[in-house]
């Protein structure tokens, strides 16, 4: 006899984050640790992509760090069918966006159980930051060079 429980899904993928800074081909990733440089009046370029496609809802929260100060940021991220997310905008559009380093964030995942900033905060103590709650953490330093 053969169970199945009704909500189950497929274990997510693991994501890749790829920021590419204006000196490099559209789609090629910086080096692991590399700080993405944009210009005020470039375009930013995200994409958080499976390694597997993607079976069921996931979700993505997206966080700004400066300093020690975690901040919810919600820019509008396109879905694809494979589970890829994407933005693609210019940076002077984008709110919480200026001139200066920060830190960009995301936790992708399922279900309610979303990591809270508190949890996101300790694991990008960690290097590589880990799943919290299921959810996986990703992020990548970017500077903005004003003109």
């Amino acid at each position: 006899i053969l169970f199945t429980m009704r909500g189950t899904q497929a274990p997510l993928p693991h994501y890749a984050l790829n920021i590419p800074s204006d000196d490099r081909v559209l789609g090629s990733a910086a080096p692991a640790g590399e700080k993405t440089q944009l210009a005020e009046d470039s375009i930013l370029s995200i994409e958080l992509t499976p390694h597997d496609p993607v079976v069921g809802e996931v979700k993505v929260d997206s966080f700004v760090r400066q300093g020690p100060d975690l901040h919810p940021w919600q820019p509008q991220l396109a879905r694809t069918k494979q589970g890829v997310f994407q933005l693609r905008a210019a940076v002077h559009e984008l709110p919480d966006l200026h001139a200066g380093s920060f830190e960009l964030v995301f936790a992708v995942g399922r279900g309610s159980n979303r990591p809270t900033v508190t949890q996101l905060t300790e694991a990008l103590r960690r290097e590589p930051p880990t799943v919290v709650n299921g959810w996986q953490v990703l992020h990548r330093a970017v500077e903005i060079v004003a003109h």
